[in-house]
């Protein structure tokens, strides 16, 4: 599907790597940015210029892709969009490897270096990041996000708004609760319930000081 205006909400780092991913994967004649903070309207933004605030979301174009790294803020976003009619876009690398046989959510971003293995499925407004694993049988839920060379064995499960840390690794069928934190560079051996936060190899969970 080709895109006549797509506006990307948010104008921080992430959406500079979803602004690239537009572009080269040609998604839409036309891109626009805003976001919230008012001292960066009219700034630059790569090539664009920043609009700002968002403003009313009945008055954005009809196509949108909340690029914030912030799973609750992308959360809360999404909900806003989507309650004014807005449709949400998928944006999809062309040089990541996603399976004709997974699936790739409404609002996701997928990026450079990633691999979807056949089965699995990524949901709404989930964050695939640079060079992850997602292996066969994989759900990553809504809001989600794999960061940068995380592995997610086969059947491994993520739950909404969960942050999988650069670098960790899930084993084949382990589960992540919703709003869970996996740390960077952890090895999860046993699933994680949910809202907890774990780090280490093994991983752990992290007890307060």
């Amino acid at each position: 599907m080709h895109i006549d205006h797509l506006v990307l909400v948010g104008a921080g780092g992430h959406a500079k790597v979803v602004y690239d991913a537009i572009v080269a994967a040609k998604v839409a004649t036309r891109v626009s940015v805003r976001d919230d903070d008012a001292a960066l309207a009219g700034t630059g933004f790569l090539d664009l210029r920043i609009g700002a605030p968002i403003g009313p979301a009945a008055d954005l174009p009809a196509h949108c892709h909340v690029a914030i790294g912030d799973n609750a803020v992308r959360s809360r976003l999404a909900a806003r969009l989507v309650a004014a009619g807005k449709r949400l876009v998928a944006v999809v690398h062309p040089v990541a490897t996603v399976s004709p046989h997974a699936e790739v959510g409404p609002g996701a971003f997928v990026a450079a270096g990633v691999l979807i293995a056949p089965g699995a499925t990524v949901e709404e407004c989930a964050i695939i990041n640079h060079c992850a694993v997602v292996d066969h049988d994989c759900v990553i839920g809504r809001h989600a996000h794999v960061a940068p060379n995380a592995t997610l064995g086969g059947g491994a499960r993520v739950g909404e708004g969960a942050l999988i840390g650069a670098g960790a690794v899930l084993l084949p069928g382990i589960s992540v609760g919703k709003w869970a934190v996996v740390g960077a560079g952890a090895v999860v051996t046993r699933s994680v319930p949910e809202g907890e936060t774990v780090c280490g190899v093994p991983a752990r969970r992290r007890r307060n000081d």
